[in-house]
């Protein structure tokens, strides 16, 4: 389910929410052509002392993320402390609140839990244009490249992004990363199991333009 989020927050403009059945994950996502101009250079206004060299996509990110996490722990936007773990897994010190983030050429989200300790999110755009049959046999499963293939050809970019962004997902809420050997690991049913990684509940949500997956321990 998907509304569009409530609320005067400056960076709550284009915002929309999604609410992962089965959990007390949500996340708040957002299309970064769906902000507003006037949100957008007030958003980098307040944040002038944050990546100055970076691109202004970039920073603009960044700033969201920053006032997004000041809105969910009730602070000042500059007083949040986003950190990571030595596996790459964002958190924030001495806040009960688990985060994970993604972001594509198109959409930013962010993944948030006050009861699941890890979680995992993963949001990639349509028409990226890439060499899906290539990439689906090196790095999907033998089922995944079966299903991917019986898919009907209108879907079959859809079908591809969804287990793509499932084998991210777990991967980050598990926190091993690309060092798994992808083709070993079936995202086709939630839970996943691996011998390595253990059990983890999956959940694959469609927009119009891009495929956005969630994780978290079964």
């Amino acid at each position: 389910m998907k509304a569009t989020a409530a609320g005067q927050h400056l960076a709550a403009s284009g915002r929309l929410l999604c609410a992962v059945p089965g959990s007390d994950i949500q996340v708040w996502l957002l299309r970064h052509a769906d902000l507003d101009d006037a949100s957008r250079n007030q958003l980098l206004l307040t944040c002038a002392d944050l990546l100055p060299a970076a691109l202004p996509e970039r920073r603009l990110a960044h700033c969201l993320l920053r006032h997004w996490l000041g809105e969910l722990l009730a602070c000042a936007p500059e007083a949040v402390t986003l950190a990571t773990q030595a596996q790459g897994k964002p958190w924030l010190p001495g806040q009960d609140l688990a985060i994970n983030i993604s972001h594509s050429r198109q959409w930013l989200a962010l993944a948030w839990s006050r009861q699941t300790r890890d979680i995992g999110v993963d949001i990639e755009d349509l028409g990226r244009g890439q060499a899906f049959d290539a990439l689906a046999r090196r790095y999907f499963h033998n089922g995944e490249v079966a299903a991917w293939q019986a898919a009907a050809p209108t879907l079959r970019e859809r079908q591809w992004l969804h287990t793509w962004t499932r084998k991210e997902a777990v991967l980050k809420a598990h926190g091993l990363g690309l060092r798994l050997a992808l083709n070993t690991l079936d995202t086709r049913h939630s839970p996943v199991q691996h011998a390595d990684l253990g059990r983890w509940a999956v959940h694959s949500h469609d927009l119009a333009d891009a495929v956005l997956s969630i994780s978290w321990p079964a």
